[in-house]
Order: structure tokens, then C-alpha cells, then sequence
């Protein structure tokens, strides 16, 4: 029968492997021994059972996992206003849809939590280890989606459909993507988001090579009961694309009369369309030639971006009275020249 170690015993183990933990009591729970164990680095204690106690030793004792062994440290096991998430990455609180979440988990968790995203208000489920290490980013509003997806995803929250998933994929797609995949009356239906890559050759794909995945992606659709929609948007433009919804079958499949577009418009801001309307009106003495300069676009591209920011709310923007504001600055730096 294996001896069975005391307290001193597990001492002497851990000091020989320079482990900045004492062991400080030894008890039962349901037949099982469990050691407390002091941790010199953060100051907390914790439980471990004896078999897992004596993993440990072995392993550290062969040269592997030489790093301090206690699971706090490591994040593995949270305590509350020491290495919980509320406590080490306030940033991120605000993506919690229940705040308190933000206390029961450390940076390192796998567990998975509901999120909202701070800007348009959707919600999604997502492991936290994730958003500590790589950011939040909301499936309808982020940077990094198309204009198009912006639209088409914030558009089919507004309509009455009986399943819904977004980048959708099955065993009989052949690891291709659709953008959109939704049920409405026992038929299903894909979306697909054509951009400018459909009608020329780009960067990323020839028009060529396009085609020949469409037609792909058509066929295998329609071989197994899906009706494919394609929506044209070769322009990054929301009412070129609008109109190109109106245009398609989902108008003939739903009322769209009833669709508050103006909700969908502002999902599709962007962090930069914020940026530039906080400067503009933080610098309204400025012509927008300077400010297209500091934020290094377009002229026409900054006036596009102040209209839009306008019709939502975020700033003041109008032309004549922009071009006023710069002229009276003007004409005042050069009298005080």
C-alpha cells in the first residue's frame, strides 16, 4: 500500500522544486485528503486534492511546468478584486451584459458568457480567454465587416424569420461560407453579399475566379433546397445598397415598407466616421481641407463621412457654414500675423 504523505512530506517536495507555497492543513472531504496551500506571491490560499498535489511534483520533479504551480497565479481559479476580470482588465467591462459576470471569471477562463456590444445593443455568447486576448467585436457593427454585412445582418434583426445564422456553413457546402443563412415558412433561403471583387479583378480575387465560386455556391444551394439571394454591392454605398435590396426577392418574401432603416444606417458607422466628427467639432476653425490632411483621406471622402454623421446626430455639419467658421479663422491668424 502507498504511503501516504503528510503535511511535512509535501512540504519538503514543494521546497525542493523552489515552489513559493506552504502548506498549512490537511483535511477530508467525502474520502478524499485535501491539502490548503499558502502561495508566498499572491498572498491567497487554496485547496488541492492529493492526487492532484502529487501530478504536480512528478511533472515539475521531470522539468516540465516549472513556473509557480498555484492556480491563481496562473489564472486558472478567479478571486474576486485580485485577478478577476472587474479588477485586471476594467476596459472590458462594459461588453458584459451582466456586469457581475465580470467578478466570477479571470482573463484566462474558457467559460463562456454573454456579451453586448456597447454600440448597436446586440448581444452574443463568446469564451472569455477570447475577448482578453483578442478584443470584442460585434457580428453587425464591427470595423471590420463590409458596409454590405453591416446592412443585410442589422436588416434581418428587423424581419419575422424562424432561424437565422450568419456565416453560415454545413457538411454539404464544401467548407465554403455563405454570408447568410435564414428559415421563414418551412423554406430556407441564402445570402450572399456580392462586392466589387464580382465585377473586376482585385487584390484578393480574380473576377474570374469569382464567378467560377458563384456558380459554384449557386449550384450546391440549389441541389440541396436552399434558394439562394444574391444582393449587389460593388459601391460602399448604403443607399446604392438599399436600393438593391428593394430590388431583390427578400421585398417579394417581406414587407420591407416597415423596415426602420434609419437603425440600420447608424449600425454602419464606423470607430473612424467618430473620430473625424469628434475632431471636426472640436476644430470647427479648421477647413476640411486640413482635416481631410490629418486624418490623411479624401476631401470628398471627409465631407461623405460629416454628412453621414450629421443625419445621425453626431455632429453639426453644414457646408456654408463650415467654409464661414474657416474664412473667420482665417482672416484672424492673418491680422495677428
Amino acid at each position: 500500500m502507498a504511503r501516504k504523505y503528510d503535511i511535512k512530506d509535501w512540504q519538503k517536495k514543494l521546497d525542493d522544486l523552489n515552489q513559493p507555497l506552504t502548506v498549512i492543513d490537511k483535511k477530508e472531504k467525502d474520502k478524499k485528503e485535501f491539502f490548503a496551500i499558502y502561495c508566498h506571491n499572491c498572498n491567497n490560499t487554496f485547496d488541492v486534492n492529493r492526487k492532484a498535489l502529487s501530478t504536480a511534483c512528478i511533472l515539475r520533479n521531470n522539468g516540465k511546468c516549472t513556473t509557480n504551480w498555484c492556480p491563481i497565479c496562473n489564472r486558472k481559479r478567479c478571486v474576486e478584486e485580485f485577478n478577476d476580470i472587474a479588477t485586471v482588465r476594467k476596459d472590458l467591462i462594459k461588453y458584459f451584459k451582466n456586469s457581475e459576470d465580470a467578478k466570477k471569471y479571470s482573463v484566462g477562463s474558457h467559460a463562456k458568457v454573454c456579451l453586448r456590444c456597447p454600440d448597436c445593443g446586440n448581444e452574443k455568447k463568446y469564451i472569455i480567454s477570447n475577448l482578453c486576448s483578442h478584443g470584442f467585436h460585434c457580428d453587425y457593427c464591427s470595423d471590420n465587416l463590409s458596409l454590405g454585412n453591416k446592412i443585410i445582418r442589422n436588416l434581418c434583426l428587423q424581419l419575422p424569420l424562424d432561424e437565422y445564422i450568419i456565416e453560415f456553413s454545413d457538411a454539404w457546402t464544401q467548407k465554403k461560407v455563405y454570408d447568410c443563412y435564414f428559415s421563414y415558412k418551412n423554406k430556407k433561403y441564402l445570402i450572399e453579399i456580392d462586392g466589387r471583387q464580382h465585377v473586376m479583378d482585385t487584390s484578393w480575387a480574380t473576377k474570374e475566379a469569382q464567378e467560377k465560386n458563384d456558380l459554384l455556391k449557386n449550384d450546391l444551394a440549389e441541389t440541396n433546397d436552399y434558394k439562394i439571394i444574391r444582393i449587389k454591392a460593388y459601391e460602399s454605398n448604403f443607399d446604392y445598397i438599399k436600393n438593391n435590396i428593394l430590388k431583390s426577392e427578400l421585398s417579394v418574401i417581406f414587407n420591407l415598407k416597415d423596415i426602420n432603416w434609419n437603425v440600420i444606417y447608424k449600425q454602419t458607422i464606423t470607430s473612424m466616421d467618430i473620430l473625424v466628427a469628434q475632431y471636426f467639432m472640436s476644430h470647427k476653425n479648421l477647413f476640411l481641407k486640413e482635416i481631410a490632411e490629418y486624418f490623411k483621406i479624401s476631401h470628398p471622402t471627409l465631407k461623405k463621412m460629416l454628412v453621414k454623421m450629421s443625419n445621425v446626430g453626431l455632429c453639426d455639419y453644414d457646408k456654408d457654414k463650415a467654409f464661414k467658421n474657416a474664412m473667420k479663422n482665417l482672416k484672424e491668424r492673418r491680422d495677428a500675423a
